[in-house]
């Protein structure tokens, strides 16, 4: 990723991926942590906005140009990375995340884990 290149302007724990608290300028956020599942299932998850990225256990499962994919995935903590990038105006990012044929959630801060 072109970010990984990049000085931070500054670092921190983020404990929730809103991103409209950050206001309009252009700016660029990676996101490193874990998610807590709560069952062993073939997970979806689905991302809304702009130059975004998100990886379950190293591996690319959506992002903003329509790529979802089914996960295997085991009880227990994943590591969990997110990108995204905006040019400013009007920022916005959703994670949703569920059991295949469940339904979809929102990932919130109570999912996360660093």
């Amino acid at each position: 990723s072109v970010m990984h290149n990049l000085t931070p302007d500054s670092t921190g724990v983020m404990t929730n991926p809103d991103m409209r608290s950050l206001g309009r300028k252009p700016f660029g956020i990676i996101y490193n942590g874990y998610v807590l599942l709560d069952s062993s299932s073939l997970y979806q998850f689905n991302i809304r906005g702009k130059n975004a990225k998100l990886y379950i256990d190293g591996q690319l499962v959506a992002n903003n140009s329509g790529k979802q994919q089914l996960l295997p995935l085991q009880k227990g903590y994943h590591q969990i990375a997110l990108y995204y990038i905006t040019n400013g105006g009007r920022n916005f990012l959703s994670v949703q995340y569920g059991i295949k044929g469940d339904g979809m959630r929102s990932l919130n801060g109570n999912d996360l884990f660093y």
